[in-house]
């Protein structure tokens, strides 16, 4: 067999070249720091420009209002849209699901009360010694250690 000249995978744990740390600086963190500086600029001429007149504030207010609202509400849109589609697609597939599966369903729904009603009926008397253990164990506590 001829040995492969595939690499093998290992480990190298080099520190990050300065080109590297170069592209971080221009790639990240220098577009934050512009936005944040943005934002800043915007919220102090915001004030500076309102000073003292409400009408100008009150102006300010309303389209920060819809700037915070129109991405939520364009996000809702699409929600609703979304949901919209999946009850008319639920609402096609069942007027193309034939009648013997509804029967089928029905047959699971009542095996699955049968299972739950039994399972119940077994674990009652179990359930009802544990209830009566911790409350005779509570009542001698609270008998022989009432300020605890």
């Amino acid at each position: 067999m001829k040995p492969t000249n595939s690499p093998t995978p290992t480990k190298i744990h080099r520190p990050p070249s300065a080109q590297h740390r170069r592209q971080v600086v221009w790639q990240i963190a220098v577009p934050i720091g512009v936005t944040i500086l943005l934002i800043a600029a915007v919220a102090t001429l915001s004030v500076v420009q309102s000073g003292g007149d409400f009408e100008a504030s009150l102006h300010w207010a309303n389209i920060s209002a819809i700037l915070l609202i129109s991405p939520v509400l364009g996000m809702s849109l699409v929600v609703l849209i979304l949901l919209a589609l999946c009850i008319f697609g639920i609402s096609r597939l069942l007027k193309a699901i034939p009648d013997f599966f509804f029967k089928i369903f029905t047959y699971f729904e009542l095996a699955k009360d049968y299972v739950r009603a039994a399972s119940n009926w077994l674990v009652k008397p179990i359930l009802t010694v544990n209830t009566w253990s911790k409350q005779t164990h509570t009542l001698f506590a609270r008998v022989i250690h009432p300020n605890k």
